[in-house]
């Protein structure tokens, strides 16, 4: 069972996304499983009227439904993130904060990859070690994480709750988003800069040099993607769907027209390519293995039925 956790405040609500509001805190999302939609339709009529104080005992409701979501999958004592790259791992914890293993050293560029803290007194001890054999915590101060992606690839990308993309790891072909600046290897997290983006800082607040406001974010191997809050795509990094040109910060994905495809509500990262839906149920791929029977493409293109080569349409998530 996938679980995504996303993050706001009391006053900060984000439509069509993964929130339950209660004071600040981070809650996540299930899946729509019958006993999950009853539970969670249970919680949000018990902490409403709890919050408002209509009922005496809602304290105790909401005390036991707790309660009674730490025995459903252990929701809120294991990681609500995981994923996987080439040869590493990577999980959001139930705190928010990022844990990595698996192989730190690449022989040809070098490293470390995992971005494991040097100082954090449990695991800091593995952040030199050529491979990581346990859960380790990633250099981050006190940031807290509600999506992240390994791609298939040396690098990741990690979606702050503030809505700020962070990278860290190889980045040969630009893919930690870093400009003309980056080195091969991006030891810890960092912000992913803003390129064509208006730009936030790295509280989340508008008018900053980083790329926030942000909802989702993809990856492939050496490529992020990420859909903004105003349902435009951007992308950065190396790969035939750019013309195989480093793009080192993000650009915003268009159609073969040189329109930015709009109203987009999911994306997913592949070898080299991305595939992108829209609120229409629309599906479109770039970069190799886009679905349209092309090559590559450096635009977003409609992928095609094999039948009759008409655009597959009524794509549900």
């Amino acid at each position: 069972m996938q679980l995504r956790l996303l993050c706001y405040n009391q006053t900060n609500i984000i439509a069509n996304h993964s929130f339950i509001n209660i004071t600040g805190v981070c809650f996540p999302k299930i899946l729509p499983t019958p006993i999950n939609f009853l539970l969670l339709a249970n919680f949000r009529t018990y902490i409403t009227k709890f919050m408002i104080g209509k009922n005496k005992n809602m304290k105790k409701l909401f005390i036991a439904l707790l309660a009674t979501f730490v025995s459903v999958e252990s929701i809120f004592s294991q990681s609500k993130t995981i994923t996987g790259g080439n040869d590493h791992g990577l999980i959001i914890c139930a705190q928010g904060y990022l844990y990595t293993w698996g192989n730190n050293y690449s022989k040809v560029i070098g490293g470390p990859l995992l971005g494991i803290d040097p100082d954090d007194p449990k695991t800091g001890g593995n952040a030199t070690k050529e491979y990581v054999t346990e859960p380790s915590r990633v250099k981050s101060g006190n940031l807290t994480f509600s999506q992240v992606t390994a791609g298939s690839g040396a690098f990741n990308l990690a979606l702050a709750c503030n809505s700020v993309v962070y990278a860290w790891g190889e980045n040969t072909n630009g893919g930690c988003g870093q400009g003309a600046s980056g080195g091969n290897v991006i030891e810890y997290p960092l912000p992913v800069l803003k390129g064509e983006t208006p730009g936030y800082d790295e509280n989340g607040n508008k008018g900053g040099d980083y790329l926030g406001g942000v909802t989702y974010i993809a990856a492939s191997t050496n490529s992020g993607f990420a859909i903004m809050d105003d349902g435009r795509v951007v992308a950065w990094g190396g790969g035939t769907w750019n013309g195989s040109t480093n793009k080192t910060s993000p650009v915003y994905i268009k159609d073969k027209a040189g329109n930015d495809i709009q109203n987009v509500t999911h994306i997913s990262g592949g070898d080299d390519n991305c595939l992108i839906r829209t609120a229409d149920g629309k599906l479109y791929g770039i970069g190799p293995w886009n679905g349209s029977q092309q090559t590559a493409v450096t635009y977003a293109t409609p992928v095609l039925k094999e039948e009759d080569r008409e655009e597959l349409t009524d794509i549900r998530m």
